[in-house]
C-alpha cells in the first residue's frame, strides 16, 4: 500500500486511520502507546516503553505528536520503497518492481548498514530515517568545510548540540553530499558497538528514491535528479 509521507524536520511520518507513525530503521525495536498497533492488516506487538523511552518522550523531542514508532523489527517484514521528493513511502510483504541500482546491507542489532565513501575511503554507515542529520567520526570530516551548529536530540540522551560540516559521501558511484556532525559521546559508543564510523539519514534520502528489504539485506537506489 503507498501512504503520503510527511517529512517533519528530515523524520518520516506516516499516518494510518489510527496512529501517527515515525519510521525509524535506527531503532531496533518498535513502541507504541499501548503495545500494538494494525498495519497493513496485521497486528504488530510492541514495547510501551524501553529503558524510559516512549512514544510520549520522543514526541516531545520531535516537537510533533506521534502514536508510533516503527523500528527495524517491524519494517524487516516488509519491502518498503520511500520517495522523499513525491513524499510517498510503499510497503509490500512481496518485492517492490523497482529498477534501481542494488547494493548489501549489513545489520548490528536489526539496524541496516550500509558502506559510502569518504576521501577515497570505504566506511560503515548505519542507515537510519529517523535521524534528521547525519553523524561521522570527527576525524574523517575536519577537513570538510564546517557548517554551523544544529539542535539535534536522541532517545534517552535528549537534545544538544553538534557542530557540521558538508561532507562530500559516495554510494556506489554516485557522489551526494551530507550535513554531518561529530557524534556525542553516547552516539559513538554505539558506533563503536557496530563498527561503522557514521550513521547516514535525511541527507540520503533526500538525494535518492530508496527502496529496501531489510530482511533480504539488501537496498536499490535511484538518484534524484
Amino acid at each position: 500500500m503507498i501512504y503520503p509521507l510527511q517529512l517533519f524536520n528530515g523524520h518520516a511520518i506516516v499516518h494510518t486511520q489510527n496512529d501517527v507513525i515515525l519510521l525509524d530503521t535506527g531503532a531496533p525495536m518498535s513502541l507504541h502507546n499501548n503495545s500494538q498497533f494494525h498495519f497493513e492488516e496485521t497486528l504488530h506487538r510492541c514495547n510501551s516503553g524501553l529503558r524510559g523511552v516512549t512514544t510520549g518522550s520522543i514526541s516531545e523531542l520531535l516537537g510533533m505528536d506521534i502514536t508510533a514508532l516503527m523500528g527495524a523489527d517491524v519494517l524487516s517484514r516488509y519491502h518498503v520503497l520511500l520517495d522523499y521528493r513525491n513524499l510517498q513511502a510503499k510497503f509490500s510483504t512481496d518485492p517492490i518492481v523497482f529498477e534501481g541500482r542494488t547494493i548489501g546491507l549489513e545489520s548490528f542489532m536489526g539496524i541496516p548498514i550500509i558502506k559510502l565513501t569518504i576521501s577515497g575511503n570505504e566506511h560503515r554507515f548505519f542507515l537510519d530515517t529517523g535521524a534528521q542529520y547525519s553523524y561521522v567520526s570527527e576525524q574523517l570530516i575536519r577537513t570538510f568545510p564546517p557548517a554551523g551548529e544544529v539542535q539535534d536530540f536522541y532517545p534517552g540522551v535528549g537534545q544538544f548540540q553538534i557542530s557540521c560540516h558538508d561532507v562530500e559521501l559516495m554510494l556506489g558511484a554516485d557522489v551526494f553530499n551530507a550535513r554531518c556532525g561529530n557524534p556525542p559521546a553516547l552516539v559513538q559508543q554505539m558506533l563503536t558497538m557496530g563498527n561503522c564510523q557514521g550513521i547516514i539519514g535525511a541527507d540520503l534520502f533526500n538525494n535518492f528514491k530508496v527502496q529496501f528489504d531489510l530482511a533480504g539485506r539488501q537496498m536499490r537506489y535511484i538518484p534524484n535528479v
